[in-house]
């Protein structure tokens, strides 16, 4: 859903995957879903990242907000 924090998937430990190391990135704020299930992310001060990212690459942040 729009304005939820999300963590973006590290797509370099896909072949190797370490047992300590984090695999997710960050945490963004989703701003806008096309019909394709493209995600137009930005940091949490606002900054847009170029592109979009497959949503399927992105995992819901279900942890105390930072803000």
């Amino acid at each position: 859903m729009i304005n939820d924090l999300v963590l973006l998937y590290d797509s370099k430990f896909y072949k190797f995957l370490g047992k300590f190391r984090m695999q997710w990135l960050g945490l963004y704020i989703i701003k806008e879903i096309t019909e394709g299930g493209a995600v137009q992310w930005v940091k949490l001060n606002g900054e847009p990242f170029p592109g979009n990212m497959n949503g399927s690459c992105l995992k819901p942040y279900t942890g105390d907000p930072v803000m």
